[in-house]
């Protein structure tokens, strides 16, 4: 199973769960926020997904997965992770070498 499908499957099982609930809140509170740092940044499109302890509580696309094309961002949107994974990569470095073997 691919990352994606793992993905949309905890969206899948998000939704069953908690249905509206923590959507309530989360578009309340956080959801507000989001757009106006989106206009500050320039930035076209972006999902947010909201985790607890390895389960999905709520996910949201904002913006636009492609501008052009005027096709939305979505919880399901596939994006080119560019250079992010040297922040993965340098945490997962450090974590490695100041946690004993065996912890996470």
């Amino acid at each position: 199973m691919s990352s994606a499908e793992v993905y949309s499957q905890g969206v899948d099982e998000m939704e069953e769960r908690h249905g509206d609930g923590i959507a309530t809140l989360f578009v309340s509170s956080l959801s507000p926020l989001i757009r106006p740092m989106m206009r500050r940044n320039r930035i076209t499109g972006l999902s947010v997904a909201l985790v607890d302890d390895c389960e999905f509580l709520h996910a949201e696309g904002y913006g636009f997965a492609d501008k052009e094309s005027g096709r939305p961002a979505t919880v399901r949107t596939v994006y080119r992770i560019g250079s992010v994974t040297k922040a993965f990569t340098g945490t997962t470095a450090v974590r490695a070498r100041l946690l004993p073997r065996g912890e996470t």
